[in-house]
């Protein structure tokens, strides 16, 4: 039989429901698949069985197709091929011509106690009896088929924690920790460990073309089920100046010359802006990522309005207030608030005008302008930083150099040592032609001295920096990479992303 079934969730107050609770129930539920999408589950409760096929609509509304089957084929399917189970008891409350159902787990899962209400609609008015909790509808890790694999026991006392912001709700997130995207940092792998966590994962895309973005979109969907972003690039396109180009190359010459190689004659633009790719929009349409985020500016009004009726989630990096409002008047979802803590680019729309806010500035700033769910990013390094966000008005805090030292990362063996070894950074526009923060370097002490000539421009001094590079790499010479890091550098920590995040859930806990 099938139906749509609308459903809120809350966690209990107290125990004053048992005074009116019916005998109950014991239900045991084994897990086909726990696909978000789609959840396949045999149940048992009492001498009756069921095989339930549920489909994902929203948080609350779910289509349900389910099927008596006999009780011995129900305990065959459960005991031989569901490697996920829940066991329960359910008791019955009535309140004021409304049925509650109060799922008492054990197992695994005790002492979680979940009430459940199915009413007409989402919107349906009921009455809230006294010992009636937080709501946790948006939030799927207190579903069932999430209990089966992440059982309660198992969760940190910050994922016990309720409720998760509104947005981490929305996200379907445990942890309100978001992956920063870091394009040429960011891999499949690093973006799977921290949503298989419970957090967000994120690519950088901004640096590839459309057909290897789809592949490590692929690539990530290959490792995880879970929620993640995709980031791209959003500048405004820059002209090349002749001139300047000219000025900015006879200022490197020297150090070309030092290395026996000779600058070249003429620079591209390496990295192209989402508004004049259109391959990269149909990318993120075909393959519908839970968010996709914009650096450095805002999407066309027609592209921000193509993301946002495929469901998308869109967010922008925002360094100050005036791009914060922009980016509300667009129509954005999310604001990332980027200090100037940040590691590598921040995401100024005019790299001429930086204010330089803090992190937490920035964020307590923008927590009294918008309503729109911020995301604190910049120098966010354990458990207590992401706590101060939280209390600056953050929905979440987005982490980046504390992910680098992380095996899953993209960073180079180099890069990770100097990070952990020499963590001092600065932030220069010498290296791309935008103000970045990078481990100290020659670009800092031989090439962005006093009244030296202006950069290139963006892209095009970044191509001129990674040829340098290049050229030095051919003499064993690592001092003019652009090794991007934090102004929290100093505190990261050397474990896989997995450690990481459970560390920094108990931190969070503990702060």
């Amino acid at each position: 039989m099938s139906k749509l079934e609308t459903e809120r969730r809350f966690l209990l107050k107290n125990d004053d429901w048992r005074a009116q609770a019916a005998p109950p129930q014991q239900i045991e539920q084994g897990y086909l698949s726990v696909a978000r999408e789609c959840t396949i589950r045999a149940r048992i409760i009492g001498e009756m069985a069921y095989l339930t096929i549920k489909g994902f609509i929203t948080h609350a509304t779910r289509s349900e197709f389910e099927y008596p089957i006999p009780k011995e084929d129900a305990r065959a399917i459960i005991d031989s091929l569901c490697a996920f189970q829940v066991k329960k008891l359910r008791h019955h409350v009535r309140h004021e011509g409304f049925l509650f159902e109060i799922d008492e787990f054990f197992g695994a899962n005790a002492p979680l106690i979940v009430a459940e209400l199915e009413l007409p609609a989402e919107n349906t008015p009921f009455p809230r009896p006294d010992w009636l909790g937080e709501e946790i509808t948006a939030d799927s890790r207190f579903t069932n088929a999430w209990l089966s694999k992440h059982p309660y026991s198992t969760w940190a006392a910050a994922q016990r924690a309720a409720p998760l912001s509104g947005l981490c709700q929305r996200l379907g997130l445990t942890a309100p920790i978001f992956l920063a995207p870091m394009a040429g940092a960011s891999t499949p792998e690093l973006a799977a460990a921290v949503a298989n966590a419970g957090g967000l994962g994120a690519l950088g895309l901004g640096a590839l073309c459309a057909a290897d973005a789809q592949a490590a979109i692929v690539a990530t969907r290959a490792l995880t089920e879970r929620p993640f972003q995709i980031n791209f690039f959003c500048h405004t396109p820059e002209t090349p100046d002749a001139e300047r180009i000219r000025i900015w190359q006879n200022h490197i010459a020297p150090h070309f010359a030092h290395l026996g190689a000779l600058p070249p004659q003429g620079l591209h633009a390496v990295y192209a802006s989402f508004l004049e790719e259109p391959a990269l929009l149909e990318l993120a349409l075909r393959q519908r990522p839970a968010a996709v985020s914009f650096h450095f500016g805002l999407p066309a009004p027609a592209q921000l309005a193509a993301l946002k009726a495929a469901g998308i989630l869109t967010m922008v990096s925002v360094t100050q207030p005036s791009e914060a409002l922009l980016a509300e008047q667009a129509g954005i979802d999310v604001l990332i608030a980027q200090g100037i803590e940040a590691g590598g680019h921040r995401g100024m729309f005019d790299p001429a005008r930086d204010p330089g806010y803090s992190t937490l500035a920035l964020v307590r700033l923008l927590a009294g302008q918008t309503t729109l769910p911020i995301v604190a990013a910049g120098g966010i390094m354990n458990g207590a930083d992401i706590r101060a966000c939280l209390h600056a008005g953050a929905a979440a805090a987005q982490l980046g150099t504390a992910f680098l030292p992380c095996p899953e990362s993209g960073a180079s063996a180099l890069w990770r040592n100097k990070l952990l070894d020499a963590p001092a950074t600065q932030i220069t526009d010498s290296i791309s032609g935008r103000p970045a923060r990078a481990l100290l370097n020659h670009w800092h002490t031989r090439i962005d001295v006093p009244n030296r000539p202006p950069h290139a421009g963006y892209p095009y001094s970044y191509d001129l920096g990674k040829q340098l590079h290049t050229a030095a790499l051919r003499h064993g010479e690592h001092g003019f990479a652009a090794y991007w890091a934090g102004a929290g550098a100093a505190r990261a920590r050397r474990m896989d992303a997995a450690q990481l995040m459970r560390t920094l859930c108990d931190e969070l806990a503990q702060a």
